[in-house]
């Protein structure tokens, strides 16, 4: 399943932006394992600027109930600030299964900057023979099994901003982990609703399935207390 959560404020927004807006960049080949530009051509921001922008993020990540729930995040692997110009795009490919170190179970993009700043940049992933494309307001970070093929199409105007990392999940098992993300889904989605018709007892024992689902498929080692 393919999840779109709010994670930035305005203020986190311009934040990112005014970092972004004074930092030096490098062609996105240097994160690729590929040798040609006919595949990914865009840019991505180097040096000192993207060790601060990496630890903003990431504490930002780890106060997100959403993105924390729906990927029980243990670690972020590769988080990239790029950006793309007109006539820039990565076409259709599949994420590496390891990044630094970490399995990667979840790709997510971040997207930084208002969509009517640019056309074209749509991120479109394949799921089975169907594609789906999304183009999210600044601030919407989207959330998908790493493991489907996906591109960015080429910007024909304006200039597209966004961040990609990649997570590791306490839940190495893949259907117990996308059962994980539905639940807070639903639970997120439903819980007043439960609550006021079936009170606290029924949610709490609710939850403590998950909790129990969590003990028994969870790997928490090395993972922080948030």
């Amino acid at each position: 399943m393919i999840y779109e959560i709010d994670l930035l404020n305005d203020d986190q927004i311009k934040k990112i932006n005014d970092i972004i807006e004074f930092s030096d960049y490098e062609s996105g080949m240097m994160s690729a394992n590929y040798t040609s530009e006919d595949i990914k051509n865009n840019l991505q921001v180097k040096g000192y600027e993207r060790e601060e922008l990496i630890s903003y993020v990431v504490d930002i990540l780890n106060n997100s109930n959403d993105f924390t729930e729906i990927t029980s995040s243990k670690s972020y692997s590769g988080l990239l600030f790029s950006k793309y110009e007109k006539g820039m795009f990565y076409r259709m490919h599949n994420d590496n299964y390891m990044m630094n170190g970490s399995r990667t179970d979840f790709s997510s993009t971040i997207f930084l900057n208002d969509p009517t700043e640019y056309e074209g940049g749509e991120l479109v992933i394949k799921l089975g023979n169907q594609e789906f494309s999304y183009k999210l307001d600044a601030g919407k970070c989207l959330i998908y099994p790493t493991g489907l093929l996906h591109e960015v199409k080429e910007v024909t105007s304006g200039v597209r901003k966004v961040c990609v990392f990649w997570t590791e999940s306490c839940i190495a098992d893949k259907e117990i982990r996308s059962m994980m993300a539905d639940f807070h889904f639903m639970w997120s989605k439903y819980y007043d609703e439960a609550y006021e018709k079936l009170g606290q007892d029924f949610c709490a024992q609710l939850q403590n399935i998950k909790f129990n689902l969590m003990r028994r498929y969870g790997n928490f080692s090395g993972v922080l207390q948030k």
